[in-house]
Parts: structure tokens; C-alpha cells; sequence
């Protein structure tokens, strides 16, 4: 069953429509009284000619407004604290039922299909999974929630964590096909170490005597390790293939590794982690276009920027509040809050992803640490697209059942896709987490 609230009353006639669809020429159809100035995102350079376009569709449109331009959006539902309560506590309780005995979670499960999972396991994600629930127990520390955390490390440094070779100083997380079942070789990957790092330094914190700091450092080495002289990263050490090496390059990795590093130096401070990562995101803001898909390396560069000896030198404040504006208006063109299909509403997927959304959230939350609350046209929009996209999480979320508080794949099922259709209630251990970390930033922002 999934959550009824907030809900969105069905409009067959309505279209799709987003944020930035001010400038469109399908506005002289929009009711002027619909719109409210602090739920879109309004360039001030265009300020002045959207108010005299607005003007024109008062003349135009006259006292009402056709109802086949009625726009859908969940705003006309308010989202309470508690149901962000209720939906973090369904999650966490997930991904604690998910947390096997010897330290595996349940990675892959499709409910009602014949569908089946396999023995398919990402360590990666496992170790997604780990740094989400360490986030919630933070706030929300309790026995079932640490013994996972004690399980599932547990489980990623027998299985995973390996010297780089026999003698090394250096430990990285490899994907061994015995844990995975793929068939790619052995190989120590950027990301999981990254990621790994970060999750094994925060249950670190909170648990101490789990992890031993010389062996966080060791991962640590590693990423510097793989680090290039312009901040880049090999993205993967196979032994087979004579170690490092770019093969299967991640959006991912180079925020991952960053936010590892910079966790690590919470425990073990050192002026070297700081400026990996700082080369790091330097290299990615300068040569990566802007894409929104990945959270990782704005959440590095919010905790970068937080730091008291941030090296403004290698990475200036200025280009990072820059390039996390343009990421927040790419993300504000994506958002749907305008569609003939009620459910897809507040997502940023047309297709109904929610992982997608997720990871959107993450971003925006992350966003917000880094521009601050001086421009608070961008923090209101910000926020405002951030309580649409989390109405939307809420109601895919799964309230009832054996997989109460699992996320499934999409939400809702198309039309005209039976295939696409056979994987839309399947519930993966990053769309639960990923979202996890997208109601908890949010519940976060809303309290400041």
C-alpha cells in the first residue's frame, strides 16, 4: 500500500509543466492568480518582463482561468513533520529488516512478480546502505540500528577491505566476484573505497573501537594513491591488468572519494586528505559539465567549504557557490509540477524514477549548506522544490506489508511499456537509502 498523503487529485486535462516554464508561450493560458511568486524560479535579469508578461495574461484571461490549465502540485497538500517522521521511521526499519545475519543486506526484491533477484550484490551500494543508516542513528540511536551498523562493517572489511598488495600500507574495497557474482575480475574501485571510507569514519564517530584509525588512513593512502597530479582519479586498481586504470569511470567516484577523505580527516585530521579533495572537486567543477544526477560531490563540497582551513587557494568559494547555482537550475528545469499524470508529480523523473528524485533532494540539501541564507529568492525556491520532491518520495514510499518502507523503482506503472512495467515495484537497496538521505536532509533543512 503506498502513502495516500500527501495526494494529488487526478486532472485529465492538465500538462506538463515546470519551474522555469515562466518564459514559454503556454503562459498566456496560465491564471495569473496561480501563481505564486516564492514556488518559482524567477531570474532577476527576466523579473521585470515575466510581471508585464503576468500583466498581459490578467488582460487576456479575464477573471478565471480555463480548467484545462489548472496546475497540479502537491503544495495544495501540506506536508507535516510528522508524516517526514513516519516515513524516515519506515525506512530505517527497512533497511534494518534488509541487514542479514552475516552482515549482507537483502539487496534486490521485486514483489509481486516473477522476477527473480539472483545473487547479484554491489558492494558499493552495501556500503551506501551503511553510511545512510549511520546518519540516522546519529539522530535516532538505538540497538537494532547499531547492531546492523556493528554486521554490516563487519561484513564489508572481511570481505572487501584488502591490502593493495602483499605488505602494502595501503587498503582499499575491492569487488571480489565470490561477494558480487559478477564475472569481472578482482578490482579495488574508487568509489567503494570512497564511499566505504566515508560510511566506516562515520560509524567511527558514533561507535568508537569499530574501525581502528590506522586502517582508515590506510584507505585513506589509497585514494591519494590513485589520485592524479591535476586532482583526477583512476577510477579502478586490477591487479590482473597491471593496477591502475580509467576502465568504467563513475559520475560518482571523484565526489565519493572526496567526501571520504574529508571524513576521514574529522577523525584523523591532516592537511593532505583536505587538499586531495579539494584538487579533486576543483578538477570536477573545472571540467565536468553540470549535471544533477550526482549528489556526491556537492555534499563533499558543502563539507569542504564548512572547514576552518579550507584551501581557498586551490578551490575559491566563489566558483563552487557558482557551479552549485547552476546545478540548482538545471535541477529546477527538471522538476515536474505540471503533467497529465498526477503521480509523476513534484518528481524529477518522467518516468516516474524515484531514485532519480533521491538523489535531487540530496543535492538541493547540499546546496543549500553552500550558498547559505543570504540569497533567499535561490534558498526559498530551493526549499519550496525540495517539499515537492519529498511529497512525491512520501507517496511512492510502501506503508504496509512484509516490505513496508521500501521504495520501489518508480511509481505508478506506463502505459505503453509491459517491459519497463516488470521492474517498476522492484525495491533496491540504493532507491530506499538514496531516499533515506533525501527525507533526512529534509526534515534537517525544515528545522534550521
Amino acid at each position: 500500500m503506498k502513502n495516500s498523503f500527501p495526494s494529488v487529485q487526478k486532472n485529465p486535462n492538465t500538462r506538463r509543466f515546470n519551474r522555469m516554464a515562466l518564459n514559454r508561450p503556454t503562459l498566456s493560458r496560465v491564471c495569473f492568480r496561480q501563481v505564486c511568486f516564492n514556488r518559482l524560479h524567477l531570474d532577476r535579469v527576466h523579473l521585470n518582463r515575466v510581471v508585464r508578461i503576468l500583466l498581459i495574461c490578467m488582460i487576456l484571461s479575464g477573471p478565471g482561468c480555463s480548467p484545462s490549465t489548472r496546475q497540479i502540485t502537491p503544495s495544495g497538500h501540506e506536508l507535516l513533520p510528522e508524516h517526514i517522521d513516519r516515513a524516515i521511521e519506515l525506512s530505517t526499519a527497512y533497511l534494518v529488516n534488509a541487514g542479514q545475519p552475516g552482515g549482507r543486506f537483502t539487496y534486490l526484491v521485486n514483489p509481486g512478480r516473477l522476477f527473480k533477484s539472483g545473487k547479484q550484490y554491489n558492494i558499493q551500494r552495501h556500503a551506501g546502505a551503511l553510511y545512510a543508516l549511520a546518519r540516522v542513528y546519529h539522530y535516532q540511536p538505538n540497538d537494532d540500528i547499531r547492531n546492523v551498523l556493528l554486521s554490516a562493517g563487519d561484513f564489508l572489511k572481511s570481505n572487501s577491505m584488502v591490502p593493495l598488495f602483499p605488505g602494502s600500507d595501503m587498503l582499499g574495497i575491492r569487488s571480489l566476484p565470490s561477494v558480487t557474482h559478477t564475472k569481472e575480475p578482482h578490482q579495488i574501485r574508487l568509489g567503494a573505497t570512497g564511499l566505504g571510507l566515508a560510511a566506516l569514519s562515520r560509524v567511527e564517530q558514533l561507535i568508537p573501537g569499530t574501525t581502528s584509525i590506522p586502517d582508515l588512513r590506510s584507505l585513506g593512502r589509497f585514494l591519494l594513491h590513485m589520485q592524479k597530479p591535476n586532482g583526477a582519479f583512476f577510477t579502478r586498481y586490477t591487479p590482473a591488468e597491471g593496477g591502475k586504470n580509467d576502465a568504467g569511470p563513475s559520475l560518482y567516484d571523484p565526489g565519493q572519494a572526496a567526501l571520504g577523505l574529508l571524513m576521514l580527516n574529522d577523525l584523523s585530521p591532516s592537511e593532505k586528505w583536505v587538499t586531495a579533495a579539494a584538487k579533486a572537486m576543483a578538477y570536477l567543477l573545472a571540467n565536468r559539465d553540470i549535471t544533477t544526477r550526482d549528489p556526491w560531490s556537492l555534499i563533499a563540497c558543502a563539507k569542504l567549504l564548512s572547514l576552518k582551513n579550507y584551501p581557498a587557494d586551490i578551490l575559491s568559494r566563489s566558483a563552487v557557490i557558482e557551479y552549485t547555482v547552476r546545478v540548482c537550475e538545471t535541477i529546477f528545469q527538471e522538476q515536474i509540477l505540471y503533467t497529465d499524470t498526477p503521480g509523476l508529480v513534484g518528481g524529477y523523473s518522467t518516468e516516474g524514477r524515484t531514485t532519480p528524485t533521491a538523489r535531487r533532494v540530496e543535492a538541493l540539501a547540499a546546496a543549500l549548506e553552500i550558498i547559505g541564507q543570504k540569497d533567499t529568492v535561490l534558498t526559498n525556491t530551493i526549499r519550496s522544490s525540495m517539499q515537492d520532491a519529498v511529497a512525491f518520495l512520501v507517496r511512492a514510499q510502501i506503508t504496509q506489508g512484509r516490505y513496508a518502507g521500501g521504495i520501489p523503482r518508480r511509481a505508478g506503472h506506463h502505459k505503453n511499456r509491459p517491459v519497463f512495467n516488470n521492474r517498476a515495484g522492484e525495491i533496491r537497496i540504493d532507491y530506499v537509502y538514496h531516499t533515506l538521505n533525501a527525507l533526512v536532509e529534509y526534515k534537517n533543512v525544515m528545522q534550521r
